[in-house]
């Protein structure tokens, strides 16, 4: 037996050896719980009841190989999505306890244990991965960006993901999900790498939703190298942008790399011309209700189902934030008509950008995060 046991501390209890955990602490609230893996297989999770998170020692792992590119690196999961063994919570106390322990993980959580991961915890988001700023937090406490002198706001939703990934260097990697910024700008906040996949490319089986027509699962991580081995894993190619200053020498050299010339373009000035079929209303005209209404009426009906039953159950509403409430509130004065029109536009625009936009070699590089500092404490004039 002792020629399969990897190099490091073991504890030796009658006749069984058991791995040595380190204990680390979580000053910077990015973390629901931390988890142990209970050893099955497939594994399930218990919670640690502590708010310190245990994590294995690298050396009783194996290097990295094709088959296992991320075997040993540990990695943090969003509490959005599905890991077997313990609840998933969206940050909301009442849904931790109405949705009880998962049975299975989440489909993407499932593919980076095969790819040799180790989960060592779930973080913190905006209440059902809804938008949310520091101010607005109330069931938990908001994580706190690492960054400056700690008073900045971390963004939202993958909130916990971004700061533990900033904030703790004995973490490799986090995954979140994104519905309209949720992983590019706690990113650009945090001064990490964080993706925002394509939408349809996620697999998000497992994973509590906002609106199934604007999700994706994302990650990040603090290096380029780390972030290319991860999107490999997760069969995603692609690469982060920066904000106006960085994004100007970022597309200069991707310009020089891949020796392609480097296009300006007018999107609105093209919706404008004679090539688009003719739509009475300018670009930002015809798109200015297309997201809040698609994600305000999908985040009010995906939740309905749990108030309902939970008001059933337990004689009350369930305790939300106050914005998560106020966007309810205004998810319930959509009408399916409404919704269905904004899903049109949405529709129509992918077609516009496909067919006058997008060639078969097209890049598009956006900028992400505000130039401007936001404070946890400040509110929107």
């Amino acid at each position: 037996m002792g020629s399969c046991l990897r190099s490091g501390p073991y504890i030796l209890v009658g006749s069984d050896l058991y791995q040595v955990y380190r204990l680390y602490d979580d000053p910077y609230a990015a973390f629901m719980f931390g988890v142990v893996n209970d050893g099955a297989s497939p594994p399930s999770y218990q919670v640690y009841g502590s708010p310190q998170i245990p994590v294995p020692s690298r050396l009783y792992f194996q290097p990295a190989s094709d088959e296992y590119p991320l075997r040993g690196k540990r990695i943090a999961v969003k509490d959005v999505f599905d890991l077997a063994g313990v609840p998933t919570s969206a940050s909301c106390r009442d849904y931790q306890a109405f949705s009880g322990n998962a049975k299975r993980s989440s489909s993407m959580v499932t593919r980076l244990i095969d790819a040799g991961a180790i989960i060592v915890g779930k973080t913190k988001t905006a209440q059902f991965a809804s938008g949310e700023h520091a101010r607005d937090w109330v069931d938990y406490k908001c994580p706190v960006n690492p960054r400056g002198d700690g008073s900045l706001d971390p963004g939202g939703s993958s909130t916990g993901s971004a700061v533990a990934v900033a904030a703790y260097d004995w973490l490799d990697y986090s995954i979140g999900t994104d519905t309209l910024g949720s992983m590019i700008g706690p990113a650009a906040i945090q001064g990490i790498f964080g993706i925002r996949p394509t939408h349809g490319i996620s697999n998000l089986d497992g994973v509590l939703p906002v609106s199934p027509h604007l999700d994706t699962a994302g990650f990040f991580a603090r290096s380029v190298t780390d972030f290319r081995v991860l999107g490999h894993s997760c069969e995603f190619d692609q690469f982060p942008s920066d904000v106006r200053i960085a994004m100007d020498s970022f597309v200069d050299d991707m310009v020089q790399i891949m020796g392609q010339p480097k296009t300006l373009l007018d999107i609105a000035a093209i919706w404008d011309g004679e090539e688009v079929p003719a739509v009475k209303r300018t670009l930002n005209e015809y798109l200015s209700t297309t997201l809040a209404h698609i994600q305000l009426f999908d985040c009010y009906n995906n939740n309905l189902k749990f108030r309902e039953e939970f008001q059933r159950l337990h004689g009350r509403e369930p305790y939300a934030n106050p914005l998560i409430r106020f966007k309810w509130e205004l998810g319930s004065r959509l009408t399916p008509e409404q919704y269905k029109e904004a899903r049109e536009e949405q529709e129509f625009y992918r077609r516009f950008l496909r067919h006058h936009i997008f060639g078969e070699k097209a890049v598009l590089v956006l900028p992400g995060g505000d130039p401007k500092p936001r404070y946890r404490d400040e509110y929107d004039a």
